[in-house]
């Protein structure tokens, strides 16, 4: 019987172990994938492998269905909170930049968060959780990060807002080439992910990389938004002019957190 009973004692300490290392996984999980991001696949799976084989060889014939509920639920729980905290650090960090750019620029803006997203070909549209109410007026520009434009607000209701985002169809802004003759032009949404600056005389000198910024030639957009950097530039032998193919440096697909400028707070 003190064998039994010793036995039994290694076993359920063991169970312990192997939960206090699945928790320790789920903690430092971000530290750990940075060290072994490379085989981190293999390594998962290796590991899932050897628990779920030890786990069973251990505790076999030494605990009843309801036990193994339990331990069960508070391995969901451990993931669930893990899910949880990660979605918080991605908005803590989404909002520290928000408010870098309102603290340097002086920009009275309101900090907004994304309640549903429209994405398809032609529309890039989304929902934000501030309205008439906080001072947001239809054409306010939103951005992302440091002081990239993500969109204008389409619509507003009293506590919530529509925003169409650079890459729909619908949208256009006045923008500015970072080159020598600082080329003027409008990017407007294409279909697929992309904008285009049209009718650029091909005298002007463009070039992939090229940063475009709003030139603040519309009322309510202020100037200097990035909005993104050449892609491509096409040519038409019997045109005479170009035009910009422009990537985004803003996506409303991983975006959470945005920050409204109405426009009192840059005049």
């Amino acid at each position: 019987m003190k064998l039994r009973g010793s036995r039994r004692g290694r076993r359920r300490l063991i169970i312990v172990l192997l939960f206090l290392l699945l928790a320790s996984v789920f903690t430092f999980r971000g530290v750990v994938a940075r060290i072994i991001e490379p085989s981190s696949v293999q390594l998962t799976e290796a590991a899932t492998w050897i628990y779920e084989r030890v786990f069973w060889f251990v505790t076999a014939g030494e605990i009843t269905p309801e036990e193994l509920e339990v331990l069960y639920e508070q391995r969901d729980a451990l993931a669930i909170d893990k899910a949880a905290f990660e979605e918080l650090q991605i908005k803590h960090a989404e909002t520290l930049a928000l408010l870098g750019y309102r603290d340097r620029t002086e920009t009275e803006g309101i900090v907004a968060q994304i309640m549903a997203k429209t994405i398809s070909g032609t529309t890039a549209t989304f929902v934000i959780t501030v309205g008439e109410d906080d001072g947001v007026t239809v054409g306010d520009p939103v951005i992302v990060g440091g002081g990239i434009l993500l969109g204008k607000i389409a619509s507003t209701g009293s506590t919530t807002s529509t925003v169409t985002a650079l890459t729909d169809t619908g949208y256009a802004t006045a923008v500015t080439l970072f080159n020598e003759s600082r080329t003027i032009g409008m990017a407007s949404g294409t279909i697929g992910d992309l904008l285009e600056i049209t009718f650029i005389p091909t005298d002007e000198f463009l070039e992939p990389n090229m940063i475009v910024v709003t030139s603040g030639l519309e009322e309510s957009v202020p100037s200097g938004l990035l909005v993104g950097v050449i892609n491509t530039v096409q040519e038409d032998q019997t045109s005479p002019f170009q035009t910009a193919i422009v990537e985004p440096l803003a996506d409303m697909r991983r975006a959470s957190s945005v920050l409204v400028l109405p426009q009192q707070s840059y005049d």
